[in-house]
């Protein structure tokens, strides 16, 4: 009994330190092609660094601290960016909106509520020009 005990205790122990390796590793290699921001938690990220009200304040800080163009942030495992002056949210929400203009996949609506022919929840693609 003591043995299977040891054993068990070792092997929980053994596949948490991999765990935590691999998320490290994980984590390191997403933010090396990322825009610069804060730091965040491993599960929530930057989600509890923002107030509810009167985010912008926050987001002023961070312009400070990373630049006034771009900043990364992730929400509770959701990438985000907010972008920081008017020159660059013109030039990629209105210059480059071809690139950008694009839905979230919801695979329900999308796919079998609609059978794919939905208007509404379909992708900004070839197939919802000719729609």
């Amino acid at each position: 009994m003591a043995l299977y005990l040891e054993l068990s205790t070792r092997s929980v122990l053994g596949s948490l330190i991999v765990l935590g390796i691999i998320l490290f590793a994980r984590s390191n290699k997403r933010k090396e092609k990322l825009p610069p921001g804060p730091g965040g938690l491993p599960i929530l990220g930057n989600l509890l660094q923002i107030p509810k009200d009167r985010a912008w304040l926050v987001f002023s800080e961070w312009r400070k601290t990373y630049g006034d163009r771009v900043i990364y942030l992730n929400i509770a495992g959701k990438n985000t960016v907010v972008l920081g002056n008017y020159k660059v949210a013109a030039d990629l929400l209105d210059r480059r909106a071809g690139i950008y203009s694009d839905r979230a996949r919801n695979i329900v609506a999308g796919e079998l509520l609609t059978g794919g022919l939905g208007f509404t929840f379909a992708q900004h693609n070839d197939v919802w020009k000719r729609m």
